[in-house]
């Protein structure tokens, strides 16, 4: 069966749009819809992740800096690899309708 309102391809590898010969001579809207990463200030970490962005940050400071002893360099990256494996976890548990509870304001008890 034909559409009559032609038909279009989107070739990825060349980064062109193809469209079908009935669409010649017609207007062809194409709207952005972001994915909200677009700036920095769009840009939001979930609450369960946040402490082992924090431990992250802090041990990217602390292992490029001289003069900080090895241990300390090494604790917190301890630090950093248990709290990324404690926010998994905690993220792996989440389920649909706690997303939901959460996105419309509900109360949440988060362990």
């Amino acid at each position: 069966t034909s559409q009559r309102n032609g038909w279009f391809k989107i070739d990825e590898r060349k980064g062109t749009f193809n469209f079908t010969s009935n669409l010649a001579q017609k207007l062809i809207l194409l709207q952005y819809i972001s994915d909200g990463n677009a700036y920095d200030i769009d840009v939001r970490v979930p609450k369960l992740a946040e402490e082992a962005l924090y431990a992250h940050i802090i041990y990217a400071i602390l292992s490029t800096r001289v003069g900080i002893q090895e241990y300390i360099v090494k604790r917190f990256q301890k630090e950093r690899s248990a709290k990324l494996r404690n926010a998994k976890i905690r993220l792996s548990n989440l389920k649909l309708d706690q997303i939901i509870q959460v996105m419309r304001g509900k109360s949440k008890w988060i362990k």
